[in-house]
């Protein structure tokens, strides 16, 4: 058992101590993170390894797992890093050699729909398959959006 209660920091990895299971012998998952503080000083909240949610348990239950000294510890996840993955795969896809040609446009709201129109009139969606792909309204009022088709054959 930890005598440093205090390295139970957001993220870090924990197991159940002796005592810990000791008082609670059914439990099957022993190992899990600590995701937050519990209601008392003396307490963290716990999410087990295959567990849906979170248990509070006192500090004396829990124990800290302590890597190896050439293992660095999994970089935590914060909602920005999230967005950052999510970004960068989005961009991935829209590289991704998928056959498929795609125009972006930035008009007025009536001139991007008369563009969109114009070009799935142009482009029948039997032989085409034209969609549009994305459609945002940017800060200053104009619509951004990505028309996707497949090459003709020529």
């Amino acid at each position: 058992m930890t005598d440093d209660i205090f390295d139970l920091v957001i993220g870090s990895r924990c197991s159940l101590s002796r005592l810990g299971i000791a008082r609670s012998p059914r439990t099957k998952m022993r190992a899990g993170t600590v995701v937050g503080a519990g209601r008392t000083a003396n307490s963290v909240r716990v999410l087990f390894d295959g567990s849906a949610r979170p248990v509070s348990l006192h500090k004396k239950y829990v124990e800290l797992i302590v890597a190896a000294p050439d293992q660095r510890p999994p970089a935590l996840k914060r909602p920005r890093d999230v967005a950052d993955r999510s970004l960068e795969l989005r961009d991935l896809r829209r590289l991704a050699d998928d056959g498929f040609l795609r125009q972006t446009f930035t008009l007025p709201l009536h001139a991007a729909r008369l563009k969109a129109r114009q070009i799935l009139n142009e482009y029948p969606e039997g032989g085409y398959m034209t969609v549009v792909e994305d459609w945002r309204q940017l800060p200053d009022g104009q619509i951004e959006f990505t028309m996707r088709r497949l090459p003709t054959a020529d």
